[in-house]
């Protein structure tokens, strides 16, 4: 009985370090990297295609590069192998940065859902790249959205903003599974 306890608890033990070294592998950061990576050219092109008209369109792009070639850098370093704690502490800096970043876009995401959601209640405008103008005196229209009037049923968060905040979502994701591999 004795033995058998001894055996489920070093393999356990065995099955824990494999994982480990699994997840610290620089292959699997490697791969995470380059998923970061993919995930902020796809942001970048959804920011391109559908926010072009928005107030925030340049400030979200600039942060959306910085979040790509943030991750070919750390993409960079996997690749190249993590040799000693020097290039491991770097590469941790660099994927807080990379966290902060995302985290930064996601508060500036969030207050466009809140106007938004703000403008369909009081206004009965919404845009999806969340910009409405008003023309004159009872004359008002939306870039990319619909004209509505008060109580107008419609969605509270128009779906390109949600689309976005899915996208941040998942990019938040993959930052935090590469924080915790290199824990």
């Amino acid at each position: 009985m004795k033995i058998a306890a001894t055996m489920t608890i070093a393999l356990a033990a065995l099955l824990t370090s494999a994982t480990s070294a699994q997840a610290m592998s620089p292959a699997h950061i490697d791969r995470l990297a380059l998923t970061t990576q993919r995930q902020a050219a796809v942001m970048a092109q959804t920011l391109r295609n559908d926010f072009r008209h928005s107030s925030r369109y340049s400030h979200l792009y600039r942060d959306a590069s910085q979040m790509y070639w943030k991750a070919n850098h750390i993409h960079k370093l996997a690749h190249h192998g993590i040799h000693n704690s020097t290039e491991l502490r770097h590469l941790r800096r660099d994927i807080a940065q990379l966290d902060r970043l995302q985290h930064h876009m996601q508060e500036i995401v969030d207050s466009m859902i809140a106007s938004s959601r703000h403008r369909v209640r009081h206004h009965g405008h919404h845009s999806p790249a969340g910009v409405s103008f008003k023309v004159g005196k009872g004359w008002s229209f939306s870039v990319g959205g619909h004209h509505g009037h008060h109580g107008h049923a419609s969605p509270s968060v128009p779906w390109r903003l949600r689309q976005l905040a899915s996208q941040l979502s998942s990019i938040e994701d993959t930052i935090h599974h590469l924080q915790d591999d290199l824990r």
